[in-house]
């Protein structure tokens, strides 16, 4: 200051005297009372440095959040679960409209199957515009005796089978579970995945009933092949399936009326 030429006050400055705080009453304060460093200051009557620059000499530091945590827990106090945003769990909604939609599980079943809240799974199919159904009774499952209808019409389909036979896939239809028809799931390839998915028009969770591959390293493989995923919707071979299904039932119900009138 001097050297560039501004002045300085003749009145001497007044200097804070040095309170020493033992570890002791700095550890209840700052740890048990949980003040900040300036609290401390204001009630032993010294900077906030000089609280920081002891509790850095002393050694005096908060447990870390996970191990207070730990403490509560372990004194069988209850700990509030952790509501953050980076805490809440996302769901792929195009996995979750394909249970909801194509293989028609119920919220429930894919909460639980999630590991989230119905109220997450609700959430997550509203958010996307998935139609969700009235509630009522879960869809009734095959028994291990009986076919999957769904299967069968698969099966059916020759493009699927041509599908099938030209990529090798061994062709699975008794009756069981997806693990039970195939205890090692088929291999799957780029080119397999583009003709069902795409050209066929079949749904994650159709090409893993047929491949015994989970719809979640499906929908891996599609996008590190760059194959684009629909979204959340009815696939295009059960639009196709339904719609020749109404169609031969009105033909037998035009059938029937005919057959009526002639009578």
């Amino acid at each position: 200051m001097r050297r560039h030429g501004i002045p300085v006050h003749a009145e001497r400055r007044r200097t804070v005297p040095p309170r020493l705080v033992d570890a002791a009453t700095l550890t209840d304060l700052y740890v048990t009372q949980r003040l900040d460093d300036a609290e401390i200051g204001s009630r032993c009557g010294v900077p906030a440095w000089r609280v920081t620059k002891r509790r850095r000499e002393l050694g005096v530091h908060r447990p870390v959040s996970t191990v207070v945590r730990a403490w509560l827990t372990d004194a069988g106090i209850p700990v509030k679960p952790r509501t953050s945003r980076e805490h809440r769990k996302h769901l792929d909604p195009v996995l979750i409209a394909e249970l909801y939609q194509e293989r028609e599980w119920s919220s429930a079943q894919i909460a639980a199957h999630q590991d989230v809240t119905v109220n997450l799974v609700l959430r997550t199919l509203h958010d996307h515009g998935v139609p969700v159904r009235h509630g009522g009774p879960p869809p009734r499952h095959p028994d291990d005796d009986e076919m999957d209808p769904r299967l069968t019409a698969l099966y059916a389909d020759p493009e699927i089978t041509t599908l099938l036979r030209r990529h090798r896939i061994p062709r699975r239809n008794q009756p069981g579970t997806i693990t039970e028809r195939f205890p090692t799931a088929a291999p799957v390839t780029e080119a397999f995945l583009r003709e069902a998915y795409v050209d066929i028009g079949l749904a994650t969770t159709h090409i893993e009933q047929l491949t015994g591959q989970p719809m979640e390293r499906i929908l891996s493989l599609m996008h590190a092949h760059a194959i684009p995923v629909r979204p959340p919707s009815f696939s295009p071979w059960l639009v196709r399936q339904r719609q020749q299904s109404r169609t031969q039932n009105l033909g037998s119900k035009r059938a029937a009326q005919t057959l009526i009138r002639r009578r």
